[in-house]
């Protein structure tokens, strides 16, 4: 649901008592979401399309196997070209600052997840291994037969690949 609050949008998240987090996949002949934003963080996985990807003041053109971290607050939205195969499939992952519970990413072993949220206002495309790697963590994540604990699990391990990854130490930050 989107809140019209002038030229962006502010969508509002349904919230599943069972599941601190949302991540759902989507397959469309667009893509459905305006110029938008939401207090959860964003982690986007493109399976199939292309266009212009707009997150804060970059615009940069994306297509299949683009991952891009959008934090907290980032305006954003993904814009179709004009093909003649206009198909969308794309995996979306949305949580809040809070989903491992309060003071986690205070910790010293999650600083890396911290400083990567923080970061994340910017935009971070992740790429190559690392890309392949979360890639096959999401899709694991929507079986369904993975438990919310797993899906919890699957998170923080997401996560923690692209904190970790040696590309996010000097990312192609938006």
């Amino acid at each position: 649901m989107f809140v019209d609050s002038g030229r962006v949008k502010r969508e509002v998240l349904p919230h599943d008592p069972l599941s601190p987090f949302l991540i759902r996949e989507c397959v469309d002949d667009a893509l459905p979401y305006p110029w938008h934003f939401h207090p959860e963080v964003e982690l986007t996985l493109i399976r199939e399309g292309t266009g212009l990807r707009y997150v804060g003041d970059s615009i940069r053109p994306f297509e299949e196997g683009d991952l891009c971290l959008v934090g907290s607050g980032t305006s954003h939205c993904w814009v179709p070209n004009g093909t003649s195969d206009p198909r969308f499939s794309f995996v979306v992952v949305q949580f809040g600052l809070g989903v491992f519970g309060d003071g986690f990413l205070d910790l010293t072993a999650a600083r890396p997840v911290k400083e990567l949220l923080r970061r994340a206002a910017l935009g971070a495309i992740v790429e190559g291994a690392t890309r392949d790697a979360v890639s096959r963590c999401l899709e694991e994540m929507l079986r369904t037969r993975v438990t919310p604990l797993e899906r919890l699990s699957g998170l923080l391990e997401v996560l923690t690949k692209i904190a970790l990854a040696p590309a996010t130490k000097s990312p192609p930050w938006l």
